[in-house]
C-alpha cells in the first residue's frame, strides 16, 4: 500500500503544473497524508473544527502556489509604504539605522533577483531618507515611482497627505488590533 501511495505521489508530481517541489509538492503531501486524492496549485480544505463565520459559511483556508512577480511586488510595496507611513516622526538613530539595514537586506534578499538589483541601484543613487517619517514616506513613494517608470506604469502623486490617507494607521497599534 505504501509503495502504491508513493507511486501515485511521484506520478502526480510530474502532472502538477510541471513543478517538482515547493508549495505544489506540499499540497501533494497534504492531500496524500489526509487521503484527499491528488490536489495541486489551488487547494481548499474545510475545517469543521473551526467555528463558522458570522454569515454561517464554513471556515476555510487556502493553500496556493507561490506568489507571482505582481503579487509579490504588490505585497512588498504594501509593507514598505505602511512601514514608512507608521515610522517615527523623529526617529532615534537606532530606528534610522534599522530602516536602512532593512532596506539593504531587502535589496540583497528579495526573491526577484532583477528587482533586488534595481533596488540596490536605486539606493546607491538615492540614500534611504530615514531621518523622519515624512522623508521616508516620500522616499518610498519615489522609489515605487522609479519601479513603475521602469515597468511602463503610471506614477503616484507623492504627497504626504495622500500617502498618509492610504497607508497610515493600519490598525496594528490601537484598539482595533487583533494580533
Amino acid at each position: 500500500m505504501a509503495s502504491k501511495r508513493r507511486a501515485d505521489l511521484e506520478s502526480t508530481v510530474h502532472r502538477c503544473n510541471g513543478r517538482h517541489a515547493g508549495p505544489c509538492a506540499l499540497a501533494l503531501m497534504l492531500s496524500t497524508a489526509f487521503g484527499l486524492g491528488a490536489l495541486c496549485s489551488r487547494l481548499t480544505i474545510s475545517h469543521s473544527a473551526v467555528p463558522a463565520s458570522k454569515n454561517g459559511a464554513e471556515s476555510q483556508f487556502e493553500l496556493r502556489g507561490p506568489p507571482d512577480k505582481t503579487e509579490l511586488g504588490n505585497s512588498g510595496w504594501t509593507l514598505l509604504h505602511t512601514l514608512a507611513a507608521n515610522f517615527a516622526d523623529v526617529p532615534s538613530l537606532r530606528e534610522q539605522r534599522a530602516v536602512e539595514v532593512f532596506m539593504r537586506a531587502l535589496g540583497e534578499l528579495y526573491p526577484c533577483k532583477l528587482c533586488a538589483a534595481h533596488l540596490r541601484a536605486y539606493m546607491a543613487a538615492n540614500a534611504v531618507a530615514a531621518d523622519s517619517r515624512e522623508r521616508l514616506s516620500l522616499w518610498m513613494c519615489e522609489a515605487h515611482n522609479d519601479v513603475n517608470r521602469r515597468n511602463g506604469k503610471e506614477t503616484f502623486f507623492c504627497d504626504l497627505g495622500v500617502l498618509d490617507h492610504r497607508w497610515k494607521d493600519c490598525g496594528c497599534n490601537g484598539k482595533n488590533s487583533t494580533h
